[in-house]
């Protein structure tokens, strides 16, 4: 949605302050006020909202009404008269060409209203919060000589996060917040549209370094932050080298930060980053920044909880990435909130800006109305449980039925098996059902991959309720994401070989020359980046992968087959969560705890990281596609034997995790899911091939 301005000046007048408005068209009027409450009153306010509301939203609560007649109050008081008037008719013309109406607020001259929650003004003739209706963004508002212009750069937007908690500051749960900004913007990183990378130490030496090395376009802040009455200025604490508080006013932050110009956007996940002196508008943290010429800064002037924490960094981002100016992605932000949370949070944040649009991003290609939006669980097919195609056993048998006795039933009547030296061998060997022939224990395809057997039988998949429990309140996962994983049930599996290692750029590279298919992006000249031959090709479609597959006479796994391969004790009889164990370990996997930020070539962490059958790289380096359409409910109507998945989708499944991803995706149980044409830089796949069953 594009914007006309409505300018709302306030300056000190004899009896109180005077409000000045000019709308787009140059219209101006101009009432002098007073406000309508004292200092105590204001006080008063801020005890009763500046509390973090939990649990579920609820309608018109005591501290909405506390809202309402504060906001209220404010602007009858501001919004009298002619102004009001100017403010009604300005808003009409613009609704009339499709457009909103951004209200900026200009303080400079009143620095001492500058901590009022603005943000709660409300026109109770319309029953309406201003800040709360996308077509109204409320914006502090610094209009400053240097001009600001969009950054032009594509998807995708890199957020940089400094996670602070020193040692001699009392503890903030600074490591669940950040767990909140991963869970918030998985979604966006799945499709390539950010990037979130956390500082390995909260130092300020280190994120210059960080800046200087890489081009971050979002600075986001989560500890401890202050206004220092007595210097009449804002402070955010970092860490020194000896992890203990560094106090970094607001001042040296934000030359500091000056110095890159690419970051156009800081957030301040602290406590009193919106706050600035009564006499100095630009003392605060937030204020300070935008002076020097940072576009947008978005600060919490009350304490934040986590739901509408959580809330606010997934919309606000998507919003972003889609192309929303930065208070209209605000505003949705705030509206998902309102709706989602509670009824209050969504005024916590602020916004100081000096954008004069509020466009900070010019990206290349992305408009709001043609934008991907992340996949959501609840809206990830149209293809309703019944609907979906199973495939049938060839034996009637009692599926309840435990383990032992499935096993016994189906190892007696199906049998699987190889020629020596061709994996995909299309003629079935005439055997008796009841002899018994050893398959070899690896092999190698047509592509000259290593091949490993996983033999017949069954296994469980999924995950156990206590599992889930534990990734539900330890784990950062949602309960909605854990209901794709559960229940854990058994499966039967036909014998099948799997590639040791995801595909190779170099093993790519010969698909390629056979076949003349194009190369991914990076491939340049048709050869990939000197040194990385042993990475996995990353930026491959599903579609991509299939035609590797059917040149290399293999196929993709099934989410059952890989989920074996890669979690299954066949000597315990027991269901891993990582392929080497329960624990997770850094020094297993390259995820991204291990702060590489890339590909690792294949078999770097075998085989301390192997499964129980060998298998390597199967948590981490690269999210791996399955041969299913994915369903979030799949595993309540799936098959028992050999499931195949849904029969048709919109999306398909990916497994393992990826460098981009925690500990929590790179389970073997995890399921996820892009759609079958996208191309990111941490997608790749490996290979099966199995016998022809008799």
């Amino acid at each position: 949605m594009d914007y006309f301005d409505f300018d709302l000046q306030i300056s000190p007048a004899a009896h109180g302050y005077r409000a000045r408005a000019t709308n787009a068209q140059g219209a101006h009027v101009s009432a002098d006020f007073v406000l309508p409450f004292t200092d105590q009153d204001i006080e008063i306010l801020m005890l009763r909202v500046g509390r973090p509301r939990r649990g579920v939203r609820k309608i018109d609560s005591p501290e909405t009404k506390a809202a309402k007649a504060f906001g209220g109050k404010l602007f009858d008081a501001v919004f009298a008269g002619e102004l009001f008037g100017l403010w009604r008719s300005s808003f009409n013309a613009a609704t009339a060409q499709g457009k909103g109406l951004r209200l900026r607020l200009r303080l400079i001259e009143t620095p001492e209203l500058l901590d009022l929650p603005w943000e709660f003004l409300y026109d109770s003739a319309n029953n309406q919060f201003v800040a709360l209706l996308t077509k109204t963004p409320v914006v502090r508002f610094l209009d400053l000589p240097t001009p600001i212009q969009p950054l032009k750069t594509n998807l995708p937007l890199r957020v940089l996060a400094v996670v602070s908690d020193p040692n001699d500051y009392d503890a903030l749960d600074v490591e669940r917040e950040w767990v909140n900004v991963q869970k918030a913007t998985q979604n966006l990183e799945t499709r390539g549209a950010l990037t979130l990378t956390r500082l390995p130490q909260a130092t300020l030496s280190e994120m210059r370094r960080a800046l200087r090395q890489t081009e971050y376009h979002v600075l986001h802040f989560i500890g401890h932050g202050a206004f220092v009455a007595d210097e009449q200025d804002g402070v955010l604490i970092f860490k020194n080298e000896q992890g203990r508080g560094d106090r970094v006013s607001s001042q040296k932050l934000a030359q500091v930060l000056a110095n890159f110009d690419s970051l156009r956007l800081v957030i301040l996940n602290a406590c009193e980053g919106a706050r600035t002196s009564r006499n100095d508008p630009f003392a605060g943290v937030a204020p300070s920044l935008v002076q020097k010429d940072i576009p947008a800064v978005v600060a919490m002037q009350f304490e934040v909880s986590d739901g509408a924490a959580l809330t606010l960094a997934d919309e606000f981002y998507s919003a972003l990435a889609d192309g929303y100016a930065v208070d209209a992605a605000l505003t949705h932000a705030r509206t998902a909130i309102w709706a989602g949370v509670n009824d209050l949070e969504w005024g916590t944040p602020v916004l100081y800006m000096r954008a004069p649009n509020g466009i900070i991003f010019d990206l290349a290609g992305v408009t709001p109305a043609l934008a991907a939006k992340a996949p959501m669980p609840e809206t990830l097919m149209q293809v309703k449980p019944n609907e979906l195609v199973i495939t049938p056993p060839e034996i009637a048998r009692n599926t309840k039925g435990s383990m032992n006795e499935v096993g016994a039933i189906t190892k007696f009547f199906r049998r699987l098996f190889f020629t020596e030296n061709v994996v995909n061998s299309q003629q079935p060997v005439p055997v008796n059902a009841n002899q018994s022939i050893a398959l070899p224990p690896s092999t190698r395809n047509k592509a000259g991959q290593e091949m490993i057997l996983i033999p017949a039988g069954e296994f469980l998949m999924g995950t156990t309720d206590a599992e889930a429990q534990r990734m539900l309140y330890g784990g950062g996962m949602t309960e909605a994401q854990l209901q794709m994983e559960i229940p854990q049930h058994p499966i039967y599996v036909d014998a099948f070989y799997i590639s040791r290692f995801p595909v190779t750029n170099a093993e790519y590279k010969k698909f390629v020359d056979e076949t003349k298919r194009q190369p991914p992006a990076y491939f340049q000249n048709g050869k990939f980046p000197i040194g990385r031959g042993d990475h996995p090709v990353v930026n491959i479609s599903w579609k991509d992968a299939e035609a590797f597959c059917k040149w290399a006479e293999c196929r993709l796994p099934t989410e059952a087959e890989w989920e074996k391969a890669a979690g299954w004790d066949d000597v315990k009889k027991i269901k891993r969560v990582y392929p080497w164990g329960d624990t997770f370990d850094i020094s297993k996997c390259n995820s991204h705890e291990a702060g590489i930020g890339d590909t690792t070539p294949v078999g770097k962490y075998s085989p301390q990281g192997d499964s129980f059958y060998g298998v390597s790289d199967m948590a981490g380096n690269v999210w791996e596609w399955c041969a299913d359409w994915f369903h979030e409910n799949y595993y309540e109507v799936s098959s028992r034997e050999n499931p195949q998945g849904p029969a048709s989708g919109q999306y398909r499944v990916l497994r393992g995790g990826s460098f981009y991803f925690g500990a929590s995706f790179a389970r073997c149980a995890w399921r996820y899911w892009v759609r079958p044409d996208d191309l990111f830089t941490f997608i790749g796949f490996r290979v099966v091939a199995a016998p022809v069953r008799l």
